[in-house]
């Protein structure tokens, strides 16, 4: 049976991500992960739109901190010479807007002091808590330590026809077809973004379309804030 939920996950490192973190790319790659297809989410779908919301940061009072990491993409021996960096001190490890070095580099925007990253959704929960066990970190630098997983909460929520597609207030939870929200009749927030983006996994190549979408900026706030967003208890 589908249900309306939502899901809280405790984090105690800093999050990093390169656009939005939506529900159905985090459970595709969990499936990924158990030798099946990275459709074989137990998410509802809504003409076609895994109803499955981007992530929501929950901190303190005192917000997040945003900042940027800089990481290499790969080695390229003619200009780098190997173990270089051994013989550097930290603060001598920048590298200039002319060096060579700036093509094999990559920036990870990172938040600091997020205690949380909440999803809201519709699908079967007990299937969906069953996939979140396997995952270990949150983000692009998961693989590096950052948003360590340290515990898993979800809840009933309110049913809702729309839920993981659009909150209460009316606003986008997550990348949706422009054509296909309007079809939803909930308006345009003027918050809200339309630009061309993927709007379904994998988020990272395939062609974009005219989306209605949030900005990250707009999926950050207490834990009463996003409580009250989701109508989580």
């Amino acid at each position: 049976m589908m249900e309306s939920f939502a899901v809280r996950i405790e984090i105690d490192t800093p999050l990093s991500l390169r656009g939005l973190l939506h529900l159905d790319g985090l459970l595709g790659a969990l499936a990924v992960g158990r030798s099946k297809e990275a459709t074989d989410i137990p998410l509802q779908k809504h003409e076609g739109i895994w109803q499955g919301s981007a992530a929501i940061l929950e901190t303190g009072s005192f917000g997040a901190l945003a900042e940027e990491q800089i990481r290499i993409k790969h080695v390229v021996n003619e200009t780098v010479p190997n173990g270089i960096f051994d013989h550097l001190k930290p603060a001598q490890r920048r590298i200039g807007e002319m060096s060579p070095m700036r093509k094999v580099l990559s920036a990870y925007p990172c938040f600091d002091a997020v205690r949380a990253v909440w999803f809201t959704g519709c699908g079967i929960t007990s299937a969906v808590l069953d996939l979140l066990r396997d995952v270990r970190n949150l983000g692009a630098m998961g693989r590096t330590g950052y948003g360590r997983i340290t515990g898993v909460d979800l809840f009933e929520i309110e049913q809702s026809a729309t839920a993981g597609l659009a909150f209460s207030s009316g606003f986008p939870a997550r990348t949706v077809p422009v054509e296909i929200w309007d079809r939803l009749n909930l308006g345009r927030s003027e918050a809200a973004i339309i630009s061309l983006q993927r709007f379904q996994p994998p988020y990272w190549t395939g062609p974009e379309v005219p989306c209605i979408s949030p900005m990250q900026v707009d999926l950050i706030g207490t834990s009463g804030d996003i409580r009250a967003l989701v109508r989580a208890p």
